[in-house]
């Protein structure tokens, strides 16, 4: 795919050879006025290495190209040169000259040269290991072309190319990167192209090189952590490789006639989501001038993604965050994109943006919104909010989407780093308001038990248990949702269990629960002490087991007077016994062991005669061992 516009000046090959080309550099480099101290005072010390190269040196390859497309080889020689600042493509570019090493101090000494970057020997050739644009390392001097690349060649068929070869900088391992970084070699190429757009094209395969290493090699490219475009960070590897990407990227941007333009070649070379996800930022680019691009993105090609990408690319403060939240929100039109719109521009965030976020999120979610999103996606927002206010706003917001207490156990999790008591206080709260809707959810038991501990709040506890033992189908289930949420529950809360066992009690028996279960639902209820209910357990037996175990429970606790209550109960049931199978001799030995007195007959004198006989020899086992045998005291 194609990111330039196709060079409309035709190219030199068309009309003069190589030679006349190469003379014709030279011959113009020697009549660019501001170098004239320079050539004069070279020739004159017969001295050698001494070039001009950079933006200005573009700029006159440039004039060249054009003038020979509409003048003859002879008349270019004669016309008159522009001087530096003319042929400046762009006027903040370099203006450079190249010197040996031990006269760069000298040459800044002059005028006008003092401000020009006046660049030494060494330099030069470390720009030519680290490798780049080839027309990049092309110098002249009235004598010579420097071309150590082979740019020449392809600049005079109208071509401009990139090599990207096994510079230094390279360090797969993730060691420091020294010197140029692939990126930024990269940036400073397409800049060229743009610049010289009118008289080259770039050489097949330059760009499909860009893309290969951004999908290869984005690992190579360190984080931007700073915004400064001049003073250069010595001694700091990946911060020179930052700084040199800054300022390439700033003088790309700025060689693109729109934004449009910029933004669709970046996101052709697959260079958007890597400049964005590094926080390489556009400095230049004014707030209302992206928010006018944002409105018309779609129509020009851009994705819902790659508009937050270029979001995140211009994102400068957190008023400027925030005020491109607000608009990819309003421009969005699915859920996943509001999801993005409302996703923070970067991973490690100060306090003051993540504050403001919240506080803008509690304002967008106070009013009419069309979030609709999924659990997992609102989650995704509750962790990447990181503060109480908001966090516990998206909390309601989520709750809402929830299909069953295990759903809203989840989005009641903190989410937060390190939650305080405020943060834990506000959870309280929020989950104590929520008590008709947890009440309606389906949930297990220890979803039922989970929200309790979350909410920590009586009143709710009481809530939700009263709703869940109404759905709960079988005795486990509403014994597990009837016992406590708590190892060591207060008194206040076992009152209020009791108080739900007296709603239940005769449904749970409806459900023919064994013995075990039966001791197990009055354990939680043991302080019930009316003889109608203690009735009732013991009527829902069904066999004499069982029957003698929940018996035996019922008076445990209230040992010393045990007897007195156990002969009412028993009294009342005696007509009802002989459905369990006993006799009464059965009967008698029961109350033996109970240390009351014994019945002269259960059913009939006859019977009770015989089972009188036979109670005899089994007299001596003692209410002791009657225990042991229901219970393993």
């Amino acid at each position: 795919m194609s990111t330039s516009v196709a060079a409309t000046v035709p190219p030199p090959s068309q009309k003069i050879t190589f030679e006349e080309y190469r003379d014709l550099i030279k011959l113009k480099v020697s009549q660019v006025p501001d170098l004239d101290r320079l050539w004069s005072w070279n020739e004159k010390e017969k001295l050698k290495g001494f070039y001009f190269g950079g933006g200005a040196f573009r700029g006159l390859i440039v004039w060249i190209h054009t003038q020979l497309a509409s003048h003859s080889l002879e008349t270019v020689k004669t016309m008159k040169v522009p001087d530096v600042t003319g042929l400046l493509i762009q006027k903040d570019a370099d203006r450079d000259i190249y010197t040996p090493d031990n006269y760069k101090e000298s040459i800044k000494k002059w005028q006008p040269y003092a401000n020009w970057d006046v660049l030494n020997e060494s330099f030069y050739q470390m720009t030519i290991a680290n490798a780049g644009s080839t027309l990049d390392k092309v110098r002249a001097n009235p004598k010579w072309v420097d071309d150590p690349l082979n740019a020449l060649d392809l600049l005079y068929h109208g071509k401009i190319s990139i090599s990207m070869g096994s510079p230094p900088f390279q360090s797969g391992s993730g060691g420091p990167i020294e010197g140029d970084s692939w990126l930024g070699l990269s940036l400073r190429y397409l800049r060229f192209t743009n610049d010289l757009g009118t008289v080259v094209d770039p050489q097949e395969g330059s760009l499909d090189q860009i893309r290969e290493m951004a999908e290869k090699h984005a690992n190579w490219i360190p984080n931007n952590t700073a915004t400064d475009l001049a003073k250069f960070p010595w001694g700091d590897a990946n911060g020179a490789a930052a700084f040199r990407i800054r300022k390439a990227l700033d003088k790309f941007y700025k060689s693109n006639k729109t934004m449009v333009a910029f933004y669709q070649q970046i996101k052709g070379l697959n260079l958007l989501p890597l400049l964005a996800a590094k926080h390489y930022n556009i400095i230049t680019q004014s707030d209302d001038y992206l928010a006018t691009f944002l409105t018309s993105a779609r129509k020009n090609g851009f994705t819902f993604k790659e508009m937050w990408q270029i979001v995140q690319m211009h994102i400068h403060g957190v008023n400027t965050a925030i005020r491109f939240h607000q608009q990819l929100f309003t421009l969005a039109q699915t859920n996943e994109e509001r999801l993005l719109a409302l996703t923070m521009f970067y991973d490690v965030t100060s306090d003051d943006y993540k504050n403001s976020f919240s506080e803008f999120l509690i304002k967008l979610l106070s009013g009419p919104n069309d979030l609709n999103l999924s659990l997992e996606e609102l989650i995704r927002l509750q962790k990447q909010v990181n503060r109480i206010n908001g966090n516990i706003a998206l909390k309601k917001v989520a709750l809402n989407s929830a299909k069953a207490m295990a759903d809203a156990i989840e989005i009641l999790k903190p989410h937060v780093d390190n939650p305080n008591e405020d943060y834990k206080k506000e959870l309280r709260k929020l989950v104590a308001s929520q008590i008709d809707l947890f009440t309606r959810l389906p949930g297990k038991t220890a979803d039922v038990h989970a929200l309790e501990v979350q909410a920590f709040d009586l009143k709710f506890s009481m809530a939700i248990k009263r709703a869940s033992v109404k759905k709960a189908s079988t005795p486990e289930e509403l014994i597990s949702v009837i016992s406590p949420a708590f190892g060591n529950p207060s008194v206040e809360y076992l009152n209020g269990i009791r108080e739900i066992y007296k709603t239940q009690s005769a449904r749970f028996m409806s459900m023919k629960p064994t013995g075990l279960q039966l001791t197990e639902f009055f354990k939680y209820v043991s302080s019930t002490d009316t003889l109608s209910e203690k009735t009732e357990f013991l009527l829902s037996t069904k066999s004499k087991s069982d029957f003698e175990l929940v018996l035996s429970l019922m008076f445990l606790n209230t040992h010393p007077t045990y007897p007195k209550s156990m002969e009412a109960v028993l009294v009342k049931l005696a007509p009802n016994l002989l459905e369990l199978g006993y006799t009464t001799m059965d009967y008698n030995q029961l109350r033996g062991k109970l240390m009351l007195p014994t019945i002269s007959d259960l059913d009939s004198p006859v019977r009770g005669q015989y089972d009188r006989q036979r109670q005899r020899a089994r007299a001596a086992m003692s209410c002791q061992n009657f225990y042991k045998g229901a219970h393993g005291f």
